[in-house]
């Protein structure tokens, strides 16, 4: 039964992952049958395991109370409840956590009554005689083969001691090793199984030697070592809620690595550890609730510092008294409640972490979750508390050894070893399972490794505190590291869980974890918890959005890719959300020191020098406010005083040698401010130096000024203080020190203090891109504010600070070149002036804000107060009048009184020229007028004309496009950044954009346009439009292809070769993304959508992707997008004709056109015309966009750049897949699998050259490469103008009517892709064709409809059966339309296809037969070439492009040339190979011949040519025909099906025989006959009956064995059958023989009248003679015979079937004059 069980349950696992949740659900259950069997639950018995593990429990102590309140077995409980689990996620589809319990829980305690019931019949057999009859030795031996497998797999050693001891036999006495022998056995072995020793207990008649947890010589009680919180192992046995459990020795829980001061603190807190097991293995969630509700086993100190029974519920239901003041409780309270409950009035305890366990306990109903919660919200916030109080004692000369003992004892706790997977409970544990999540083989995890230095590290601080007054900053500093570091292993595991979509994981370690980003950045905050907190789901959860703000908070952890990298035994998922983060991360592989490494940008600022630690200052002023916020007053003054988040180093020499953390306090009251001029602006206003730090100080004491300021208002005095004041001068001062620096020739050190200035000007918070964003100082000050002054940039960018960032980057630059002077003018006039401005405009904005009243906003009046204190020393000093206006409304916070916004405005007014600032720097404020002619210039805006002027007025849009010519910035901007090394920083320009708005209809901002997007987003758009679906086809279908392919050439740049990422973007996204313009507005023609300007805007737009902002006419250097790309080219390929490249010149003169044809009002309305002009300029125009593409590749093939290659092969390669399929084949295996060598080069470049004429292209439109010029390469040749199609070579140029079978090509492409709109426009306008004075396309369409093929004899038949003359049309506009259910989606392109190359191309090449015929008049148009150029295009239509040159064509192309030698093989008509086809040899023959009557004007000789080529053409018609009834009499293939039905739709027409021609309706048709079987023989019958009137010689059809086509008759195979066929044939051939006979003695030299002869001319060609000068010339000998080893392959297919020799060229002069002297003779041929 356990072997069943366990199959079941494999099947469950396998039938869950395949989608079939109902069958792994009845899986499950089968299991679950098979193991409790059908009387398992009956106190009766049973006979299943379910029954004898309840028997063996009593035996080995492991009985419990049920659910259902009976006696049953420990491991049945655990196994039911496992079931009943895995039936829950088999329904739901949670496969993978199926698979976790089937392997790690059910499977392993099922082995535990097998192995129990072997040990027990071992101890009982061990004392029975040899040849004993006692049954025992059979059931021993029972027992020990159900488990013998599983213990060889763990221990092959222990199996073998097995089976000798427990083997039936009666030779030698049983057991004859003892009892242990046995329990040695299962004692080594039992790991491997993944069973836990105290599972099996302890058989009571072994108490010693039957305790497989101790080593078999004394006693000991098993300790339980199951499956720690958060693992997939297997689940304990579980323990009564009544059982005591012996405490592990202190010494035991840090494994003897770390001393524990005071031995009882350890065995009690780490006895909460015994708790979470109980919970854990609870049988039912009311044990599981007593336990957490009223302890079992920690006996020690509350956090009230009462010592009893302490629970684990009191570890959160009393933190809101105890933790009220630690800064991390804090930060949670503040991310997980609203801001009214941290009103004095509120009653609210903040018990979440409480809140969370009881749900999982009564609402989840799940004790391991809640156990799991208590671990990971309770516990770890308790080593928190115990670390934030060991700084505390420290800070007060005490020791705080016993606090850190209690974190170390909290952090391990008890029943865990060493480095083990799956022991232990607590956060240790944790950390082990986060490294086996990530793949790594058992060992202590990296973070537990780092955790246990770090506590020995502080315990060896926290021993010196009681002597060493400044030990508690260095504890501090440790403290700061452990708490950061215990954070790991949490952000482990949700990244674990988020890639096993492991729901309730995901937001239980969320809540964990995620509140500490409110800390770090509001804005990933909330877009954290509000993915994860609920209804997360890994499909649509993990956006790119996603992962920016994991990584922002990444970054705040200083996680590094170190700390994400996955081992080998990882799951994909999670490798790659790692990789997907890493890629995010900025910070080296040292996770030491994370930033050193780290030149990350600021705001678009990318410092010389690490300076990130410096930024993360912002991080203890947001932390401040949060305290603040949350009434922490004493902890926000911790944090003030002392720091937490800025690791100094060596970044300030003047700051105090014992600490190596920066904080707001140091920079509040550092001496080295002193150097700065505007300080003493500062000290004599506030009258005292240190006027930042005694406003904090108040604020945090609630005293001074501040005694009676609300909560709220308390918070913003703390921000903005240090946003306005301390920031600002401590910029200020870092400036100065740059200036000074540089000018004493420290170098080094100026630009480390520029950058620091920098900095401390962003923060942290900002993130990489300029813009909007959350951060805390200066810069965020302005973009708060510089929406009231009209002043921000689209991005949310205030004016200002794009400026500031301007000449910050400006002053760093100046430190490169040493220009020191340039520097401090740049400082002095512009930097210092306008870092003000973001103060004034925070003063008038919030006074705006505050109005008349006083009592309006309080909490915006303190933020006034602030800023107008900030701003006001700078006023004074320009302005006292004015000055005073400030300070005697905003001077005092209870006295603050807005005196009104034009008051404040006229004061800053008169101020503004002194402190050296024009008035229009400020903007204007909303609603109100600002500065007078007096005090300054207007502040108006000049508003952009509308038209956009590109590349110095060489393209003028007539709509405003500026907008979208800005991504040309985005692209420098990546260059720069990719020049600098500063990879991540392009990264983000990519990502997020920079500088290239996106409006909506209203003209209202709304997002960043960005390169990626185009690739990510709007491919969705380009779904139904051909070039898309090309590259989707030839790319496996992988719609990102762009954005992977930028991704990793950002990932691999390098600074000695940035350019490849930018130049893939261009070609790739940018691309493609200007196509797409041009079809959405050929689409919104087609659908008269057109309004307006629309039409216009649309190819503006284009080519303001084309061309791009910062462009010069004609320049290759001035430019950033495709446009200066393609300048660049055309010097290499020296087609730069008059300072502009030929393709610029062509592209831009299309796309002038194209605005043409849509500039009139209703255009697209009035003319249909016009969407067909414009759809063919669209093509052009796409068709020299590929110049730039093909050029890059062959310039970066010869230049063996294997990256570019990649690049332009991935962008020029699909545009050829709808060119020939061969040609695609190999280039692709070529350079997609980048697979070439060098010496492969010239020969790719042959092939790409292949392609020009598909993708209507020339070699001169490519140019000549210098390679070329210096005969270092082979140049380029275009075909020959009158190059042969397979074999035939034309007398006109019909190259283009050849091209037909392009559009076939890629609507064959197109339907596959299922882009049936793409795949109707190539059928319904065509593509390839362009014929006429105007080069209009011909279309597949425009042939299966016009009236001109009524020539065709054939077509009043036509007509006539279908009662339509749209019979082609209407059969593959069916199959066009997806709303039509009449074929499946495969069957479509078989119609479609199928159709077109045997309905349309037919009567399309037969209209241009006849029409030569029509034009054939021997009296007036002797030597005309229009029958010759008819007769030509039949040639073309009927073997097209595809087939080339070569003689006998090349079997991939799509016209009926390539269809004959589809079907070849089948009916034995190829004469050697499959491309040497008996009905192409006749069809050339026929071609020639009608080509030599029409250059003879022999229109009767043309007439028959035409008469036998429509017969022979519908030979592979009826091969086709034949071949698919053959096949649907075995299997109605639906595919089959259609390709069956065209050919009946061309067939029937011509059967003239009604019967025959339902008869093969019926069976061909669709949906087909209900039993197929005679399919076959039935086809065949009908057209039997047809071939006559068909002119068909049905000999030429071939003989597919067993059919006979001109019979109609399928043949049995019965022996009888033979017989009469064998007798049969013998008299035909000797019939055969005689009459072969007597004909030859009839013959005579006279030839049959109409039956021509062809010969060549001296120039190869083949001409005809009329069968008037056959007669004339019959006697006449041939002076000049042409040898048969001369003949040319057109020579030898002609006269294949003709006796007589070629006359010689004389005879033609003599023809001449006889057909001279004949005008009045009537044409006799």
């Amino acid at each position: 039964m356990f072997l069943a069980s366990a199959d079941s349950l494999k099947y469950a696992i396998s039938t869950c992952q395949s989608g079939d949740s109902q069958s792994a659900l009845a899986y499950v259950d089968g299991a679950a049958m098979l193991f409790v069997g059908s009387m398992g639950g009956n106190a009766a018995g049973g006979e299943f395991l379910y029954t004898t593990a309840k028997e063996f429990c009593s035996d080995f102590g492991t009985c419990i109370t049920g659910s259902d309140g009976g006696t049953t077995a420990a491991a049945s409980e655990v196994i039911m409840t496992s079931l009943n689990d895995a039936a829950e996620t088999a329904a739901t589809k949670n496969c993978d956590e199926t698979q976790g319990l089937v392997q790690n829980t059910i499977i392993p305690t099922m082995i535990i009554p097998l192995i129990q019931g072997t040990l027990k019949y071992a101890s009982y057999n061990a004392n029975l005689d040899v040849a004993t009859t006692d049954a025992s030795l059979a059931i021993g031996d029972a027992f020990s083969r159900a488990v013998l497998p599983l213990v060889n797999l763990a221990a092959p050693t222990s199996a073998s001691t097995i089976q000798t001891q427990m083997e039936f036999q009666l030779s030698s006495k049983p057991v004859m090793g003892g009892f242990q022998a046995v329990a040695d056995a299962f004692r080594a072995s039992l790991a491997g199984m993944n069973v836990q020793c105290n599972q099996i207990g302890v058989l009571v008649d072994e108490p010693v030697l039957g305790n497989l947890c101790g080593d078999g010589t004394t006693g000991s009680t098993p300790v339980p070592s199951p499956t720690a919180p958060g693992t997939a192992g297997p689940a304990p046995t579980p323990v009564p809620v009544s059982e005591p459990v012996s405490p592990t020795s202190p010494d035991q829980i840090a494994f003897g690595r770390y001393t524990f001061s005071d031995s009882s603190i350890a065995d009690g807190d780490g006895s909460f550890a015994l708790d979470i097991r109980g919970m854990f293995v609870a049988a039912t969630t009311n044990d599981a609730s007593t336990i957490y509700n009223d302890g079992q086993n920690a006996v020690t100190k509350s956090l009230s510092g009462d010592v009893g029974t302490v629970s684990l519920s009191s570890l959160s239901t009393q933190a809101g008294q105890y933790m009220a003041q630690d800064p991390m409780f804090n930060i949670y309270k503040y991310a997980l409640y609203d801001d009214t409950d941290f009103d004095s009035s509120s009653t609210e305890t903040f018990t979440y972490a409480d809140d969370v366990v009881v749900e999982a306990l009564t609402n989840g109903n799940d004790n391991k979750l809640a156990a799991e919660a208590s671990v990971v919200l309770n516990v770890w916030m308790l080593i928190t508390h115990r670390l934030y109080s060991a700084i505390n004692v420290c800070r007060q000369s005490q020791s705080p050894e016993p606090l850190l003992d209690s974190a170390v004892a909290l952090w391990i706790g008890k029943d865990q070893g060493e480095g083990k997977f799956d022991q232990g409970w607590m956060i240790y544990s944790i950390g082990q399972s986060s490294s086996k999540f990530y793949g790594y083989p058992e060992g202590e995890a990296p973070v537990n490794s780092k955790l246990m230095n770090l506590f020995v590290e502080a315990q060896t601080v926290a021993r010196s505190c009681t002597s060493a007054p400044t030990a508690h900053m260095v504890l501090r500093s440790m403290v700061h590291e452990i708490i950061r570091t215990l954070t790991k292993p949490l952000v482990l595991s949700l990244l674990f869980h988020m890639a096993q979509n492991s729901k309730n994981m995901v937001e239980l370690y969320a809540v964990a974890v995620v509140p500490q980003c409110s800390a770090c950045s509001a804005q990933a905050s909330v877009a954290l918890k509000d993915a994860l907190y609920s209804g997360f789901h890994q499909e649509t959860s993990i956006t790119d959005e996603l992962l920016d703000h994991l990584a922002t908070f990444l970054r705040c952890q200083k996680l590094t890719c170190e700390d994400l990298k996955t081992g080998d035994s990882a799951v994909a998922s999670l490798t790659d959300l790692s990789e997907k983060l890493c890629s995010r991360l900025d910070y080296g592989s040292n996770s030491n020191a994370p930033m050193a490494n780290s030149n990350l940008p600021l705001a678009g600022y990318i410092p010389k020098n690490a300076v990130q630690e410096t930024a993360r200052l912002d991080m203890d002023a947001l932390e401040m406010y949060i305290m603040m916020r949350t009434r922490a007053y004493e902890a926000a003054r911790d944090v003030y005083e002392y720091g937490h988040n800025s690791v100094a180093g060596t970044y300030f020499q003047t700051e105090p040698s014992d600490t190596d953390i920066l904080s707001l306090k140091f920079l509040a009251t550092s001496t080295a401010r002193t150097s700065v001029p505007q300080m003493q602006y500062y000290t004599n206003y506030f009258g005292s130096q240190n006027y930042a730090d005694d406003i904090i100080l108040q604020a945090v004491g609630q005293s001074g000024q501040y005694a009676t300021a609300t909560r709220p208002q308390l918070a913003q005095i703390v921000s903005r203080t240090s946003q306005a004041m301390i920031s600002y001068m401590a910029i200020l001062q870092k400036m100065q020190s740059s200036i000074d620096n540089c000018k004493n020739g420290s170098t080094d050190d100026a630009r480390s203090d520029w950058d620091r200035a920098v900095a401390l000007f962003v923060g942290s918070s900002q993130g990489f891109l300029a813009g909007a964003g959350q951060g805390e100082w200066m810069y965020a000050l302005g973009n708060e504010v510089c929406s009231d002054f009209s002043a921000c940039e689209t991005s949310g960018e205030a004016k200002i600070n794009e400026q500031l960032m301007f000449l910050f980057a400006g002053g760093r630059d100046s430190l490169v070149d040493g220009e020191c002077d340039h520097l401090e003018r740049t400082t002095t006039s512009d930097i210092i002036p306008n870092l003000a401005i973001p103060l004034i405009q925070g003063t008038i904005s919030y006074s705006m804000k505050v109005g008349s009243s006083s009592s309006s906003d309080s909490e915006s009046m303190a933020t006034l107060h602030i800023l107008s204190q900030a701003v006001t020393p700078l006023v004074q000093k320009a302005d006292s009048s004015a000055a005073s206006v400030l300070s005697q409304s905003f001077g005092t916070l209870q006295s603050a009184s807005n005196p009104g916004v034009a008051t404040v405005l006229n004061a800053f007014g008169s101020a503004l020229k002194g402190m050296g600032i024009p008035c229009a720097d400020i903007g204007s404020p909303t609603g109100y007028t600002f500065c007078s002619s007096e005090q300054g210039e207007s502040t108006s805006e000049t508003v952009e004309d509308t038209p956009t002027s590109l590349a110095n007025d060489l393209y003028v849009t007539t709509t405003y496009v500026q907008d979208r010519a800005n991504i040309a910035k985005d692209i420098q901007d990546m260059s720069e950044a990719l020049r600098a090394g500063s990879n991540e920083l392009a990264k983000i320009v990519y990502r997020e954009g920079k500088n290239s708005e996106e409006f909506d209809d209203n003209g209202k901002f709304v997002k960043l346009r960005s390169l990626k997007r185009f690739s990510t987003e709007t491919t969705n758009e380009m779904l139904d439009e051909p070039e898309f679906n090309f590259y989707l086809y030839a790319l496996q279908g992988n719609q990102f292809y762009a954005d992977d392919l930028v991704e990793e050439a950002l990932q691999n740049a390098s600074p000695t070769n940035p350019g490849v990422a930018t130049e893939a973007a261009l070609v790739l996204n940018l691309w493609m993304t200007i196509v797409h313009m041009m079809h959405e507005t050929l689409q919104a023609c087609k659908e008269k959508k057109l309004r307006d300007d629309a039409g216009v805007h649309a190819m503006d737009v284009a080519v303001a992707y084309w061309i791009g902002d910062g462009q010069i006419a004609g320049d290759a250097e001035n430019g950033h997008l495709l446009y200066a790309l393609s300048e660049n080219f055309a010097e290499k390929f020296n087609i730069d004709d008059g300072g502009q490249s030929r393709t610029n010149s062509n592209i831009l003169r299309l796309f002038n056109e194209a605005k043409n044809e849509v500039a009139l009002p209703n255009a697209c309305s009035d003319s249909r015309m016009t969407y067909a002009r414009l759809r063919r300029i669209t093509n052009q125009i796409i068709s020299q966009m590929a110049i730039p593409l093909v050029q890059g590749l062959i310039l970066n093939l010869r230049a063996n750049d294997r990256e570019r290659v990649k690049i332009y092969a991935h962008a020029y390669l699909p545009l050829v897949a709808g060119c020939s399929p061969s040609l695609f084949d190999s280039l692709k295996e070529k350079l997609l699998t980048m697979s070439y060598n060098v010496v492969d080069v010239e020969s790719i470049i042959d092939l790409v050259r292949k392609s020009y004429p598909c993708l209507g292209l020339q070699c001169d439109d490519i140019g000549v490469h210098e390679a070329e010029v210096t005969d270092e390469a082979p140049e380029c040749d275009d075909p020959d103008v009158f190059a042969p199609l397979a074999g035939y070579k034309p007398s006109s140029d019909v190259r283009e009517y050849s091209r037909l079978d392009l559009d076939i090509r890629q609507i064959d492409i197109l339907l596959q892709m299922k882009a049936y709109n793409a795949a109707d426009e190539v059928y319904s306008y065509g593509k390839h064709v362009h014929v006429g004075p105007n080069g209009g396309s011909l279309s597949l369409s425009e042939l299966a409809t016009t009236s001109e093929r009524s020539v065709v004899p054939s077509y009043d038949a036509f007509a006539r059966y279908y009662s339509k003359d749209t019979w082609a049309d209407d059969v593959i506009r069916t199959a066009l339309d997806p709303s039509q259910a009449f074929w499946s989606d495969d069957q479509r392109r078989v119609v479609a296809v199928k159709a077109s190359q045997v309905l349309v191309t037919y009567f399309g090449a037969m209209q241009n037969a006849y029409e030569a015929v029509s034009s054939c008049s021997s009296a007036q148009q002797l030597r005309s070439t229009g029958s010759t150029e008819s007769w030509d295009k039949v040639a073309a239509i009927l073997i097209g492009h595809l087939e080339g040159t070569k003689t006998n064509g090349t079997v991939e192309g799509y016209m009926l040339y390539d269809l004959s030698q589809q079907h070849c093989v089948e009916f034995g008509t190829c004469l050697d190979d499959v491309t040497t086809v008996d009905t192409n040899e006749d069809l050339v023959s026929l071609l020639y011949t009608g080509r030599g009557a029409a250059l003879e004007n022999s229109c009767r000789a043309l007439r028959k040519a035409a008469d036998e080529m429509s017969s022979l053409l519908l030979i592979p018609m009826i091969q086709g025909a034949l071949s698919t009834s053959m096949a649907l009499s075995h299997s109605n293939d639906d595919l089959i099906r259609a390709e069956a039905y065209v050919y009946s739709r061309a067939l029937l027409p011509l059967v003239r025989d009604r019967g025959a021609a339902v008869q093969l309706d019926e069976y061909l048709g669709n949906p087909g006959p209900q039993n197929p079987k005679h399919t076959a023989a039935e086809v065949y019958s009908a057209l039997a009956t047809a071939y006559p009137d068909m002119g068909v010689d049905c000999e030429k059809i071939g003989d597919p064995s067993g059919y006979d086509p001109c019979s109609g008759v399928v043949y049995g195979v019965s022996d009888t059958v033979w017989i009469i066929v064998g007798v049969l044939g013998g008299i035909l051939l000797a019939s055969c023989c005689c009459f072969i006979y007597f004909r030859s003695k009839q013959k005579t030299a006279k030839l049959p009248e109409n039956n021509p002869k062809f010969f060549p001319s001296e120039e190869g060609e083949l001409n005809h003679s009329m069968d008037l000068l056959e007669k004339a010339f019959a006697s006449t000998p041939s002076s000049n015979h042409t040898s048969v080893g001369s003949q040319t392959p057109e020579t030898e297919a002609l006269n294949r079937y003709h006796d007589a020799e070629p006359l010689d060229d004389d005879d033609f002069e003599d023809v001449a004059s006889i057909k001279s002297n004949m005008e009045s003779a009537p044409d006799i041929i």
